[in-house]
């Protein structure tokens, strides 16, 4: 008979219709509701009653559910509300209903997704907790189960508000607890306690590590071993498990995943810049490759190589490392530099999934430090006589008839152990006797010891040769072509190469654009080797030659012999330039252009005719500003003023004579023009005798005209003008009565 859940069917406080559980886990029940105010579904959470009993935590909750409702942003599951029904007291958190499935519903159903389909997926992941991370929270529970991708293709990481109530602090000194999920926790949150935005990077790499390969990186009996390891293991690369992956994201994952903090991207946006310029650097054909399947080989790793998933024991269930969980640290093994060393055994590494409330000696009770004696009595020292029947022959050991007693492997005994079970073993029996004396036991021990010598050599000088000049000296290069040149560095320097920039010209690729490699990618390179990028200058730029004063055939030469050509012509008047050579270019001369770039040409058509116009018998005042408006040169030549001829400034000639033809613009016309006379000063001849008078004036060149107003008079009564300065020739007039 199935219970009926006693919240279904509930009001939670007055508002939220609980319609059904969606599921349960470790620190929270979901259920699908609406909510009667604004009639929408929603998914509420109900934290589980050992939480919502503690006063601290419900405050930090309240706190932190209230932060989180402030965040926005399309890869982010929304918090909507968050209180606490008086009625029965349930704490819960309202936020956005999204049907569809988790990120572990998908690795469970798939396995390995391929390395395109990874990054789609991880991408949204990065950008979300990047939003995050500039709102001032990190995520520190960001795991495949809070990866909800919805039934209309979106990607939303969920439970922001629930884990960063529970991890502020992350570890508190009261209680010395953890929060987290033990599969994705970075070493400095197993170590002391201490997460940043680092963590959730961290976090992001066993993701994709997972995504790549199907599989978490480290498994094991209970969670304090999973978590020892990732204090004291390197995350391995993706390629360990499937070898044709590539290495871009052996180097992705290793650079997410360093242990130490400080190597890592510092926030999910500085991740989310290099997994997409991994993806870049990675041909296109690879990305839909799908991880090989490499259980064979890699049972074969662990065979060979004492593999540390076989010496902590048998897979753990999913649930027991993939649930989020309050972990006592008490149960964690002293990994501070000045701790004590522990050993964690099968028996002793217990994990207490704890409330608030849960006492040190709770957690002690299921951890207990190991005695030197203990210690040693896991590993007892072998005697000389038992370290030399290892290489002795001897009868294969009676099955055991009982339940044995188990310990961990070592590295070296499972070496032996691989080679024992890979290697068949022959049984050699002599025909006849080797002759007495030959085998005597010093000889056999001799010819063993220089075999073994030998072949230690064999192997160390085969190592050194594999990892210094062999293929395990080689890394594959990664593919840049056709990134900017700083991306394509970084990409370089992730795989631990040094990348060496060459500048070439290219009228196909853009300037700054990587156009190859050497080696090229996908080659072999040394590791820690260097990669010559070939980077594009762009087009080679020639200088636009001199044209001016050359004709179109002398300009057309210039122009094809420098790789350029002759664009559109046109022709102008030019005072300066001969009529049918070049005058000007576009673009300029000495300017640098692409090759094959046209240039225009502009060809003079001589000096341009105006007309001419006739200014004789004008003053020079007005004749001057025509014939200038012309665009021509005025010239003066003055001629001496005679008596009785034209007036001082009157233009008597003019050179070139205007006879109706036109002359070029800018030439000279010469103006002949009387020029003004000398002038002289008036005499006063008042009182004198009219012919007296007469012959004074006249004497200075001036002209005299008589009024007689009485014929018997004959001196001068008025004259006029009577006095000053006047031009030589002037009429002055005499009045006689």
């Amino acid at each position: 008979m199935t219970l009926q859940d006693p919240l279904v069917g509930r009001l939670v406080d007055g508002r939220y219709l609980v319609r059904s559980r969606i599921a349960r886990g470790g620190m929270a029940t979901v259920y699908l509701a609406v909510d009667r105010r604004l009639d929408r579904e929603v998914a509420l959470k109900v934290m589980h009653d050992n939480l919502a009993d503690d006063p601290e935590f419900v405050s930090r909750f309240v706190r932190e559910a209230r932060s989180a409702a402030k965040l926005s942003h399309p890869n982010v599951v929304g918090v909507f509300d968050q209180g606490t029904d008086e009625t029965s007291g349930v704490l819960y958190l309202a936020m956005e209903y999204l049907p569809g499935r988790t990120l572990r519903d998908v690795l469970s159903q798939r396995g390995a997704l391929t390395p395109r389909e990874s990054v789609s997926v991880l991408e949204p992941v990065l950008s979300g907790l990047g939003a995050a991370h500039r709102a001032g929270f990190v995520h520190r529970d960001v795991k495949p189960e809070n990866v909800i991708l919805t039934d209309d293709g979106r990607i939303k990481v969920a439970d922001f508000g629930l884990a960063a109530a529970v991890t502020a602090p992350i570890a508190s000194a009261a209680t010395d607890e953890l929060l987290g999920t033990v599969a994705y926790l970075p070493p400095e949150l197993v170590a002391n306690g201490h997460a940043d935005a680092r963590a959730d990077v961290y976090a992001a790499g066993i993701i994709l590590f997972e995504l790549l390969t199907g599989r978490q990186p480290y498994t094991g009996e209970d969670p304090v071993q999973v978590a020892y390891r990732h204090v004291y293991e390197r995350v391995p690369t993706p390629s360990s498990i499937a070898p044709n992956l590539t290495d871009a994201f052996d180097a992705l994952v290793r650079r997410l995943t360093d242990p130490n903090p400080d190597n890592r991207p510092p926030t999910c946006d500085a991740a989310l810049t290099e997994v997409r310029m991994a993806r870049a650097s990675v041909p296109a054909h690879l990305l839909d490759e799908r991880a090989a399947d490499a259980d064979d080989l890699r049972s074969a790793q662990t065979l060979a190589m004492g593999d540390s998933t076989q010496e902590m024991g048998a897979v753990a269930p999913a649930a027991a490392i993939n649930a989020t969980a309050v972990y006592s640290r008490a149960d964690m093994p002293d990994l501070s530099p000045a701790g004590p060393t522990r050993i964690v055994t099968p028996n002793s590494a217990g994990l207490a999934l704890s409330h608030p409330n849960h006492s040190d000696d709770q957690a002690t009770a299921l951890y207990q430090p190991v005695t030197d004696e203990q210690a040693t009595a896991f590993f007892p020292p072998a005697t000389d006589q038992q370290a030399t029947a290892l290489y002795q022959p001897g009868p294969a050991p009676a099955p055991a008839t009982g339940p044995q007693p188990t310990r961990a492997m070592s590295r070296r005994e499972g070496r032996l152990a691989s080679k024992e079970s890979m290697v068949p073993r022959l049984r050699v029996h002599d025909e006849e006797e080797p002759p007495p004396g030959f085998f005597s036991n010093g000889r056999r021990t001799a010819i063993t010891a220089l075999i073994a010598v030998l072949l230690v050599l064999a192997v160390v000088f085969t190592g050194i040769w594999w990892f210094t000049g062999g293929p395990g000296s080689y890394i594959r290069t990664p593919s840049v072509t056709g990134m900017p040149v700083a991306d394509a560095q970084r990409v370089v320097a992730l795989q631990g190469l040094e990348g060496k920039v060459e500048e070439q010209f290219s009228a196909d690729v853009a300037n700054g654009t990587v156009m190859g490699s050497n080696p090229a990618g996908g080659d072999d390179v040394k590791k820690d080797g260097t990669v010559t990028l070939i980077v594009s200058k762009g087009p080679e730029m020639v200088a636009v030659p001199a044209l001016k004063g050359k004709t179109l055939e002398e300009a057309t030469a210039e122009l094809e012999a420098a790789g350029l050509e002759v664009g559109e012509t046109s022709e102008k008047f030019s005072a300066d330039v001969e009529e049918g050579k070049i005058i000007s270019t576009a673009p300029k001369a000495e300017n640098e252009v692409s090759p094959g770039r046209e240039v225009k040409l502009v060809i003079s058509k001589g000096i341009e005719p105006v007309q001419l116009d006739n200014v004789v018998g004008q003053h020079i005042d007005q004749a001057r500003p025509l014939i200038e408006s012309r665009g021509l040169t005025v010239e003066v030549e003055e001629q001496e003023y005679q008596q009785g001829g034209p007036a001082p400034g009157t233009v008597t000639a003019q050179d070139p004579a205007a006879t109706g033809q036109q002359v070029a613009k800018g030439s000279t016309v010469k103006l002949y023009v009387v020029k003004q006379p000398p002038q002289v000063e008036v005499p006063n001849v008042q009182g004198q005798h009219k012919d007296q008078a007469r012959a004074t004036l006249e004497g200075l060149g001036l002209r005299v005209k008589e009024e007689r107003y009485n014929p018997f008079a004959d001196h001068v009564q008025e004259q006029s003008p009577n006095s000053g300065l006047v031009d030589l020739g002037t009429e002055i007039v005499i009045k006689i009565w």
